[in-house]
């Protein structure tokens, strides 16, 4: 069976990319080049290059072209976090308890939502529960017009999910938003441990998360969270790898 022909144009510009003829952040081939150089239409190459994109050997920026991301050290992957809990999971019962809701001024905090330093900003602190067993301690951070403030009379009841109640109350969608993610293992720091019930010694997953306005690129919300280790499942995979 004779290979189409994005595909061979594909697979050609990708050996290029692998054999390092193009190095990190090259500027790559545009579309009229592409087209001279294989002797085809625009929407061949168009299709070519989309795969390469998704694949995670090119990015696109609009006005400047296409430029290659592969590296050893970078390539595009899905990353799923999934709650490993130790029952089946119509057997576990999830629980969220508000601990708190403070106006704090922490400089620290301020630099990474981006306000002024004299500023007051929101901290939100939870522990998340399955079968009343501690896995999680959250925190969130946030400027204060992104809430209502006559949700802050009941705390238990509208502050169990932060993106409802932000999305409620400001129109926002943080889960469509642009966010970048550190994930390390840390000791857990003495609040954590007393929360989760562990030992003075014992390690956490650390999740710091920014998310921000995919219009603006400002802060929406900075999130930290512990978890414990054993409670903990993480999965990457490449765009192109097939699905079972």
């Amino acid at each position: 069976m004779v290979e189409p022909k994005y595909l061979q144009i594909e697979n050609e510009l990708k050996e290029e990319i692998l054999s390092g003829q193009f190095q990190y952040a090259d500027k790559f081939y545009s579309e009229k080049e592409l087209k001279d150089k294989f002797n085809v239409s625009s929407i061949t190459v168009i299709r070519s290059v989309k795969d390469l994109v998704k694949a995670g050997y090119l990015v696109r920026y609009q006005g400047k072209g296409t430029f290659v991301s592969h590296s050893p050290h970078q390539r595009l992957v899905r990353y799923q976090e999934l709650n490993r809990f130790p029952n089946k999971e119509s057997a576990n019962k999830e629980s969220i308890k508000v601990l708190s809701l403070e106006k704090e001024d922490d400089a620290d905090i301020n630099r990474e939502l981006g306000i002024n330093k004299n500023t007051f900003h929101y901290h939100l602190t939870q522990v998340r529960s399955v079968n009343n067993e501690p896995f999680l301690y959250y925190q969130a951070y946030f400027a204060p017009k992104f809430i209502n403030y006559r949700k802050l009379k009941d705390l238990q009841a509208n502050f169990q999910n932060i993106y409802v109640r932000i999305r409620e109350d400001s129109n926002i969608y943080l889960l469509d938003e642009p966010f970048k993610e550190k994930d390390s293992v840390v000791n857990a720091p003495k609040e954590v441990a007393n929360a989760l019930n562990l030992s003075d010694d014992a390690y956490v997953v650390k999740q710091e998360k920014k998310i921000v306005s995919s219009k603006n690129a400002e802060v929406l919300l900075y999130r930290v969270n512990y978890k414990k280790v054993d409670y903990t499942e993480v999965s990457f995979t490449t765009p192109d790898y097939p699905e079972i």
